[in-house]
């Protein structure tokens, strides 16, 4: 029914639009340009984060369009793109969402002079995120290492590897299970290893998702812990001795001064005791189902960059024993990379470093680590931390992947993000179904997607 001249243009689009038109009369629902219903996509996914794309393909008036939650909350999301073509608007609203108890998000179309209402739904899989990995206890046995998937549908298989892949026996994992998300906590026992590398892996064979953490155990001497802003760190530390600390004393200092956590038989910082220093206040705790096996070891949630020095943990009984650590926080966390915009020039990409202390340097780099040229880096300075967007234009390769790559020479920290452009996005036929959706403007979107295969045709015959 749809033909294609593979030679003349100027008789392809005439011979389309005497046929999109002749179904636009027939399914024609609304009229007066009323909004069809929205297209919305996954446009991107990281560990963290999903960008979200809705597009509105032609409607007259203008249209109000927002992305909203399951619960009907506005979300933030980009400045709305918008072109006006044969009195008709085309927009396309990007936001990016976080995994919520429902993780369904809807985008909704507005135009209030038509009485009209139009939205569509999608459900973002609950793929598992990177998981975090820290050492949970230090004994003459070994390394006692803690891993947790915080969040996760359908439920992920989590288990302990060591740096060549083998699986070590770990405990029954302790599973929760909150609205539609897994909550897994997995603890293996290690000894020392050629590299004393570790990485809990997280699997789900539906998603074909795959996702993992590394984490290094120190041997003997100080230990030195990178973490990013924000995030949530184990320091570690045990007697050696084992036996139950349930009524004893073990106090926590920064810096030798400042007070971060003291412990006295069942009284704590978090329970009553007063002394504890008001930059750890609400943001530091124990294990108190460890303390029967010596272990004084202690979390701090939300770290900040002011958290970074040098930490003891002191046992008035035992003074022979200490535990050292050097916190290092502002380490650059992973990149959040998406796709801005699509030009006959290229695909624009989009690289975000959010917070990092001392200050990164992004670069944009192929598959082959070759350095691509850049915009100016945009770069926002809140607090001590420092924000970071790159922009690139890229062009077809043999693989078609980027990378954005952030470094932080001072704390040894190189951290990057991968994005795959579709070959798609290269192709020229990109504009003729975009003309030729602006050319039966306001008619049902399976107009839109006749427009479209055309244009496969047009590239495939």
């Amino acid at each position: 029914m749809f033909c294609c001249v593979k030679k003349t243009r100027t008789l392809e689009l005439s011979s389309l639009c005497v046929c999109v038109l002749t179904v636009a009369a027939v399914t024609t629902g609304h009229g007066n340009g009323a909004a069809p219903k929205p297209f919305v996509g996954i446009l991107n996914t990281t560990e963290h984060r999903v960008q979200l794309k809705c597009e509105v393909r032609g409607a007259a008036p203008k249209p109000r369009v927002a992305w909203q939650d399951s619960d009907g909350n506005i979300l933030r999301a980009e400045k709305p793109q918008v072109s006006h073509r044969d009195g008709c608007y085309h927009i396309t609203l990007l936001t990016t969402v976080t995994r919520t108890m429902t993780n369904h998000f809807l985008c909704v179309v507005t135009q209030v002079e038509l009485s009209h209402v139009t939205e569509e739904e999608i459900h973002v899989p609950g793929a598992a995120p990177k998981p975090f990995a820290g050492i949970l206890n230090v004994t003459e046995g070994g390394v006692l290492l803690k891993c947790e998937v915080p969040g996760a549908s359908p439920k992920p298989k989590v288990e302990w590897q060591d740096s060549d892949g083998n699986l070590l026996p770990a405990e029954e994992p302790q599973v929760s299970h909150r609205g539609d998300l897994y909550y897994i906590t997995l603890l293996t026992t290690v000894t020392r290893t050629n590299t004393n590398r570790f990485l809990c892996v997280a699997t789900q064979e539906e998603l074909s998702h795959v996702i993992h953490d590394e984490i290094h155990v120190p041997g003997p001497g100080p230990v030195t812990v990178v973490v990013p802003a924000g995030s949530y760190i184990i320091l570690p530390c045990s007697l050696s001795t084992q036996e139950s600390l349930g009524q004893k004393r073990f106090d926590w200092k920064k810096d030798d001064q400042r007070e971060v956590f003291v412990y006295d038989a069942g009284l704590h910082f978090n329970n009553g005791l007063p002394g504890q220093d008001e930059l750890f206040r609400g943001r530091v705790s124990h294990f108190a189902d460890r303390l029967q096996f010596g272990n004084a070891s202690i979390t701090i949630r939300n770290t900040r960059v002011a958290d970074s020095g040098d930490y003891t943990c002191a046992f008035p009984l035992h003074q022979r024993e200490t535990c050292n650590i050097t916190l290092l926080v502002g380490a650059a966390p992973k990149p959040f990379v998406g796709i801005l915009n699509v030009t006959e020039g290229g695909v624009l990409l989009k690289c975000e470093v959010p917070g990092a202390s001392p200050k990164p340097k992004v670069e944009w780099q192929d598959s082959d680590g070759n350095l691509l040229p850049a915009e100016e880096p945009q770069v926002s300075h809140r607090g001590d931390l420092y924000y970071i967007t790159l922009l690139t234009t890229v062009t077809r390769t043999n693989t078609n992947r980027f990378l954005c790559v952030a470094t932080q020479e001072e704390l040894s920290h190189v951290i990057h993000d991968e994005f795959h452009v579709p070959e798609q996005l290269f192709e020229s036929c990109l504009g003729v179904g975009v003309l030729i959706a602006a050319f039966v403007c306001g008619v049902f979107s399976v107009v839109v997607l006749i427009a479209l295969s055309v244009c496969v045709l047009y590239i495939t015959v």
